[in-house]
């Protein structure tokens, strides 16, 4: 899973990329996003970060170029297994990383993460920070243990969680659909079970 941050300012791009599992294909992804900025941009600086979530002991979270005999290019790489949990805790937009930093006690850092969100006056806010902070936590914490410590009745109230579940009943709607082509189902017992269009399934 990855997920990517653009940002334009004045004089300076920001490019950020959040991977949650190492990628052989990261380095020439970045030297090649760094290109089409440019190509775009001429006059602006780049600043280029990949932040790695899960943590792992694979070598390609390490690299941090891409080189061929007569080009080389650089970027940021931040691990965040390494990054100080203190400082994730000072501010609301970090919270939700807090728990997968250098921490000898990921629950309980969750488990701060969630009084402090319970504490905020605005509910979206509290809902949208508890929501993310459930989807990372569940990157190395026990999905379980990480719904006990972030209330499932506030997390439903927040948009983006909204969105990301009905994302997944739509993976899963389709999942289930390309099986039954597989199997060589009729389009229209498909449609009847899936609640796909005839046209919909020719799509797939």
């Amino acid at each position: 899973m990855a997920r990517l941050i653009l940002l334009k300012s004045r004089g300076l791009i920001s490019h950020t990329e959040f991977q949650t599992d190492p990628d052989p294909e990261i380095p020439f992804r970045e030297a090649d996003y760094a290109l089409r900025i440019h190509r775009k941009f001429p006059r602006h600086d780049l600043l280029q970060n990949v932040i790695y979530l899960r943590k792992t002991n694979s070598p390609l979270v390490f690299i941090d170029f891409f080189e061929t005999k007569r080009f080389r290019h650089e970027f940021n790489v931040m691990r965040l297994w390494e990054q100080p949990t203190e400082k994730f805790l000072k501010y609301p937009g970090l919270w939700p990383y807090a728990a997968l930093t250098n921490t000898s006690d990921p629950i309980g850092t969750l488990q701060e993460v969630a009084h402090k969100i319970a504490q905020m006056d605005d509910l979206r806010q509290r809902s949208n920070l508890s929501a993310i902070s459930a989807v990372m936590g569940a990157l190395s914490l026990d999905k379980d243990e990480v719904k006990q410590i972030l209330r499932r009745e506030l997390m439903k109230e927040s948009a983006i969680y909204q969105e990301w579940n009905k994302e997944s009943r739509d993976d899963e709607r389709r999942s289930i659909a390309l099986k039954m082509l597989a199997e060589g189902m009729s389009l229209e017992v498909i449609a009847k079970i899936t609640g796909y269009s005839i046209k919909q399934i020719q799509s797939l």
